[in-house]
């Protein structure tokens, strides 16, 4: 028996009311509430504006989980409306049980990799032409094919960083191995991770915003690789994230934005509007990072000789960078 199940909940153009489908749990009500509290706060920060900024947002992925919940989605948020023309996302989803989930929830990209393009496409048009009844219907008979068994993913994924270089992962991410925002990413996350190693993770309410690379349908090993890298500094890993991130977004950069507890109100403002400035989350690589000698003269002299090491696996610069001290 699979240790998921497929659900959807929220507005569409073909239905008049509200949208439930295999969307009981806590999980899911903590997502709903979570969308209704960041809609009044986008209302009250955009003004009159938000219902045109909410349409033209982008679709983004995400693994979401509430304390106390055996289980976390994985899912599609899509900017909607119903037949009224009243605002709200469009959720499609897999309700997965931790308890069987054979590792660490941040690779569920990889292994639903096809479940997030399918569901992509549903959301942007598997509606159109048909009434709820036959969409809803089309849905049970949507398949979720797994990408790989999890030991076969964690095996590749250790492969990657054998063989992929410090100089192949910076130049992919950022377009240039010797870039500015290589050094101020670095930096910032060190900043704030190291700090936090004696503190409890779930008490830190910023959200963090990491560069991905741009990716074709297939999802890659850099939302793991952050992780893993975050974790290693952090020396803890008990607990599970909560992250959103788009490969091509219309505004800005490809990116995932990281919470380790339930965001504010405030953070649903970045799926809106990813493109200004918030208070309640931080971007670790700004693409406007500064003077390239300041950024990189605030770094320590042999993270800069490691941060310069081209031919470096990534499997060495991770042991490197667990090994700091504070």
């Amino acid at each position: 028996m699979d240790y998921f199940s497929l659900g959807c909940f929220g507005k569409l153009p073909i239905h008049a009311d509200f949208i439930r489908h295999n969307a009981d749990g806590m999980e899911v009500r903590g997502l709903d509430q979570w969308f209704q509290e960041g809609i009044q706060f986008v209302k009250s920060k955009l003004g009159p504006s938000w219902e045109e900024d909410f349409s033209k947002a982008d679709f983004w992925r995400f693994v979401f989980q509430v304390d106390g919940s055996d289980r976390f989605l994985v899912g599609v948020f899509a900017p909607s409306r119903d037949q009224g023309g009243r605002r709200y996302p469009f959720i499609l989803f897999l309700r997965v049980d931790r308890t069987r989930f054979p590792g660490p929830i941040y690779f569920a990209p990889l292994l639903f990799s096809t479940f997030w393009n399918r569901a992509t496409e549903v959301a942007q048009t598997g509606w159109r032409g048909t009434e709820l009844k036959g969409f809803l219907s089309a849905l049970e008979r949507l398949t979720v094919p797994i990408e790989k068994e999890f030991e076969l993913v964690k095996e590749a994924y250790l492969g990657h960083l054998q063989v992929q270089t410090v100089g192949d992962f910076w130049t992919k991410l950022l377009g240039d191995f010797s870039h500015p925002r290589k050094y101020l990413m670095d930096r910032n996350l060190l900043d704030i991770l190291l700090p936090m190693r004696h503190n409890p993770l779930n008490k830190f309410g910023l959200g963090l915003k990491f560069p991905l690379i741009l990716q074709a349908a297939e999802e890659g090993y850099d939302i793991p690789f952050w992780f893993d890298m975050t974790f290693r500094l952090l020396k803890q890993d008990k607990v599970d994230p909560i992250f959103f991130w788009n490969r091509g977004p219309t505004k800005g950069t490809p990116c995932m934005m990281v919470f380790f507890r339930r965001p504010s109100a405030k953070n649903f403002l970045f799926l809106v509007r990813p493109d200004l400035d918030g208070d309640s989350w931080y971007d670790l690589a700004p693409e406007e990072s500064g003077n390239p000698e300041n950024v990189i003269g605030g770094i320590r002299k042999e993270r800069q000789e490691l941060l310069d090491q081209g031919g470096l696996p990534l499997a060495t610069f991770l042991e490197a960078t667990e090994a700091l001290k504070e």
